[in-house]
This record gives C-alpha cells, sequence and structure tokens, in this order.
C-alpha cells in the first residue's frame, strides 16, 4: 500500500483517527474526504480441539453486540505478528505458538486508508497469566461458525474476509 504524505488539509484530528481532505481524482480537484488509521490485524485462532476463537463485544458505532474475530490497531514500532499476539491475548486470554501472516486486506477502500494484516493462531490455549479479559469470548466449530454466518450472528466484514483467507491457503 502506498504511504501517504502529511496532508495539510486536516479536518479533524482523534486519538484514534485523522479525517482530511484531498481531490476526488487525478482529473477532478472536488474535496473528498477520507479516514485516516493506522493499519490494524485481524487473527483466526483455532485451538487443539478445532474450535475457533471468537469474541463478541459492543460496538458503539452501530450500538450492538457484535460477533468477531480478535482483532485491533498495530501500535507504533510494533510488528503486525506481534500485534495479533497481543489483541488475541488482550482480548481472549489465549495465544498460539504458532501465528502466520495470511494476507493483507483493504476494508473501505472507498472511504478509510489503512490496511488490514490477517492471521492464522495454529494450537490456541488460554494463558496462565490472564488478567483482564476485553471482550466476552466465544469457542465454536468450524461447523458452528460456519452456521453461525449463514444465520447472520457473525456477520463482520473483515472476519468473514480472514476465513475465506484462511480456508484458500489452506490452514483451516
Amino acid at each position: 500500500m502506498q504511504k501517504l504524505k502529511n496532508s495539510n488539509n486536516k479536518v479533524l484530528t482523534t486519538k484514534w483517527f485523522e479525517i482530511d481532505k484531498v481531490p476526488c481524482s487525478p482529473t477532478n480537484n472536488e474535496p473528498y474526504y477520507r479516514l485516516l488509521c493506522s493499519d490494524s490485524v485481524e487473527i483466526i485462532a483455532v485451538t487443539p480441539e478445532k474450535k475457533i476463537v471468537l469474541v463478541r463485544q459492543f460496538r458503539p458505532a452501530i450500538g450492538i453486540y457484535m460477533l468477531e474475530l480478535p482483532a485491533g490497531h498495530i501500535n507504533k514500532k510494533e510488528s503486525s505478528k506481534k500485534a495479533a499476539q497481543r489483541e488475541l491475548k488482550e482480548e481472549t486470554g489465549f495465544v498460539c505458538p504458532s501465528v502466520t501472516h495470511i494476507g493483507n486486506l483493504v476494508i473501505h477502500s472507498s472511504r478509510v486508508h489503512n490496511k488490514l494484516h490477517s492471521f492464522y493462531g495454529k494450537d490456541a490455549k488460554l494463558s496462565k497469566n490472564v488478567k483482564n479479559i476485553d471482550a466476552e469470548v466465544v469457542l465454536l466449530s468450524e461447523a458452528e461458525f460456519k452456521k453461525a454466518i449463514l444465520k447472520g450472528e457473525f456477520f463482520e466484514t473483515a472476519g468473514l474476509a480472514t476465513y475465506l483467507l484462511s480456508k484458500l491457503r489452506g490452514v483451516l
């Protein structure tokens, strides 16, 4: 993904994101507003019993609890792999001895400038030194996970894409 030049057209800056104004296209100078976020990670972690580790957490933007794969932003000077491992442990208390990068995605290319790094975690186990878990942990077999998708209980786009990548890469 192409790196952005610093924009002098910042409209809003928060601790989570910025909004800036750029030309609509190379041939159209009409203002276009984009969201600038740090890159993020998502991990589909599977236990030795072949259960997929999920989280249920409240999403204020849409006002509901969502069933999702563990995910989050990459901190400055943190590798995407370390971020995936950190997010898995923070959100679920699980750790994986083996974490594999399975691909990069762009979630909302029409409005957001960032990249999602997708990972697969093998042999996920509950860590012995779990402190505070950020979300409700849900463990589902792949068959149960597929049913949750088809019933509309799991509908988070990035998670669906990460699941598909894990299937296409042959790791799940």
